[in-house]
């Protein structure tokens, strides 16, 4: 049997001791990790991971193994340490991606503008080193105005400060950026820099005392929860409130993922508080024919001899079709709610109106309603912006319905070898949906089954 250039490669590795290959690895990782603290943190790992396998060589199991010690760290920690393996295992040719670990999506903190007077009027009333109240101003209010990390303000030098702009060289993941300035801030900051040579630090302080600082303020202020990168939360935060695009605060901000920029629109979505007003205006009449909500619901059982443990896979995408009935064939459809018993699958949800339980040809021709997937939710609520007419045209009083399920995941505390029994009851339990579709009878609707009484897909 001839063995490709991946195959060959693999072949070589694991004729390597451990020692030999975390080396070797190194030289992938060192072109890779750009940041310092990133490829220190992982070189600690992979040394702990060699000497847990001993003359053992790499391997799926013992690798997820590895990882179970490490269950009870918080879920950024653990979700941080499966990638620094899995980064190793793929290279290495055993890959473990099904080892998956759900980061809770925490916001960041939403500070008050009182909140950051108080910090400054601590600052302007400091008793002792009052030379440096001008300079302390001016670092907290630059911060508050740029966005600025605190190893960003500690390097600026004075040759980075022009006109109505500067420039952020070597940031996070050795990103450069040019951030403009408010007139007011500019103004003061050449001024404050006019006598400094052009080599110097703007602040001349360290970041570790540029954090100490800031603790000693908002300490004085009465703030325990404020800190340097505070500051840096408030900016983003003030330039969403006032209009600004999400791609331009990204950019201002230096964020290599949009998504990192994305968590503060939860602080200031304009959508959420126009949501909550409504609250306090008139209840809208009922629309002709309208009625009360009514609700449908249907519970979906998949076996677990479907799923194969030793693959992670299910032995093809299973698929299972249920049924809603309905009181109208004409409805405004309200929400679909999806409630699963393991929020490990990945999986997709699919309304039609005709029968599928016969149809062998692929799904999707006149689905009425697809989430795309993969969906990894507990629970899951597709809700329109306004109820969405539907007609149904074979005119049966129902919805059909399909759930395609493509994937489980083992979650990462079973993988210990004592958890056997754990594991296998895992496999054995079968997976529930809690189907519910919410709607309202439409009888006034056309009945015609023309396409704009059809909900599209989203």
């Amino acid at each position: 049997m001839l063995l490709g250039p991946e195959g060959k490669r693999r072949l070589t590795l694991r004729g390597l001791s451990n020692d030999e290959l975390l080396h070797r690895y190194d030289s992938e990782l060192v072109l890779r990790l750009r940041a310092p603290r990133n490829l220190s943190d992982t070189r600690k790992l992979l040394g702990k991971f060699k000497t847990y396998l001993g003359e053992y060589p790499p391997s799926a199991q013992l690798a997820k193994s590895f990882l179970a010690q490490y269950a009870d760290r918080k879920e950024r920690t653990l979700y941080r340490y499966a990638q620094m393996l899995r980064m190793f295992m793929r290279w290495y040719g055993e890959p473990i991606d099904d080892v998956k670990i759900k980061v809770p999506k925490s916001l960041p903190p939403y500070t008050e503008q009182a909140e950051i007077d108080k910090l400054l009027e601590a600052i302007g009333s400091k008793k002792t080193h009052k030379r440096t109240i001008a300079r302390d101003l001016l670092l907290v209010e630059l911060a508050l105005k740029s966005g600025m990390r605190r190893m960003e303000l500690a390097t600026l030098k004075v040759r980075d400060v022009h006109e109505d702009f500067l420039i952020v060289w070597d940031g996070k993941l050795k990103k450069d950026r040019l951030i403009p300035l408010t007139q007011e801030i500019a103004t003061r900051l050449r001024d404050f820099i006019k006598d400094k040579k052009a080599d110097a630090k703007v602040f001349g302080l360290g970041a570790p005392s540029i954090t100490m600082k800031i603790r000693q303020f908002a300490d004085k202020a009465g703030l325990p929860q404020f800190h340097t990168h505070t500051m840096r939360h408030k900016f983003a935060t003030d330039l969403l409130e006032r209009g600004a695009d999400i791609k331009s605060v990204q950019a201002l901000l230096g964020h290599e993922n949009l998504a990192t920029t994305e968590v503060y629109l939860s602080l200031t979505d304009k959508r959420l508080r126009d949501a909550i007003d409504t609250l306090s205006k008139p209840r809208k009449k009922t629309e002709p024919g309208g009625g009360p909500t009514l609700q449908s619901t249907t519970i979906l059982v998949i076996q677990p001899h479907d799923f194969n443990p030793y693959t992670m896979q299910f032995q093809q995408p299973v698929g299972r079709t249920f049924v809603l009935p309905l009181q109208s064939n004409n409805i405004l459809l309200e929400s679909l709610e999806v409630r699963t018993s393991d929020p490990t699958l990945s999986y997709q949800v699919m309304l039609f109106e005709t029968d599928l339980s016969e149809d062998t040809g692929p799904w999707g021709k006149e689905d009425l309603i697809q989430i795309r997937g993969p969906v990894e939710q507990r629970v899951f609520l597709y809700q329109p912006a306004s109820p969405r007419p539907y007609v149904n045209r074979q005119k049966e009083k129902k919805l059909h319905g399909a759930i395609a399920v493509h994937e489980r995941s083992i979650p990462l505390d079973l993988l210990d070898p004592a958890k056997t029994k754990e594991l296998k009851a895992y496999f054995t339990q079968p997976v529930q949906f809690t189907i519910t579709l919410r709607y309202r009878a439409s009888e006034g609707s056309p009945d015609d089954g023309s396409e704009a009484g059809v909900a599209p897909r989203i």
